[in-house]
């Protein structure tokens, strides 16, 4: 092996080294191939739209909306504008929980409370359940994405809110 210039490349340790070092260096070339032919995949083209987290918080709130005042009309709940109100300030804040969790579950939380401390119940005496998913939403989020401690705090006053109402 004298005059053969070694490089740093490949490790020199004999015939079985480099039969070991064109294996890893067929499987970076073939795992390189594969990530290029992923890119190369050809992605549907939808102009200037482009969706967001913000879109979709947007939407889920509208959605969980009109499914908690739908079920109001349906289920014939006394519906006033305190009523109504409570059950949008119960849905609709979950549009900006990324940007202020604590604050969003704090709207949310003390809308369902005030909703049920005020007797606005169904005709079977049940609560609105589709309106606590808003509040379900803005825990998950403060949970998702507040420090251990002040999730922990969140977790305490939402379940003294729920023992109230």
């Amino acid at each position: 092996m004298r005059g053969v210039r070694r490089t740093s490349a490949a490790p020199s340790r004999g015939v079985c080294a480099i039969v070991r070092w064109a294996d890893a260096a067929a499987a970076v070339e073939a795992c390189l191939a594969t990530k290029l032919r992923a890119i190369a995949i050809p992605r549907l083209n939808l102009g200037r739209f482009r969706w967001n987290q913000d879109y979709a918080d947007v939407a889920m709130a509208l959605i969980l909306m009109g499914l908690a005042l739908s079920t109001a009309v349906r289920d014939r709940y006394r519906l006033d504008a305190v009523g109504v109100s409570l059950l949008i300030l119960q849905t609709l804040p979950i549009a900006w929980r990324r940007r202020k969790p604590m604050r969003i579950l704090v709207i949310t939380g003390s809308a369902i409370t005030l909703y049920s401390l005020l007797g606005y119940l169904g005709a079977n005496g049940l609560g609105d359940s589709n309106g606590a998913y808003g509040v379900v939403v803005a825990f998950y989020t403060v949970a998702a994405h507040e420090p251990r401690r002040r999730a922990t705090v969140a977790a305490a006053v939402t379940a003294g809110g729920v023992l109230v109402s």
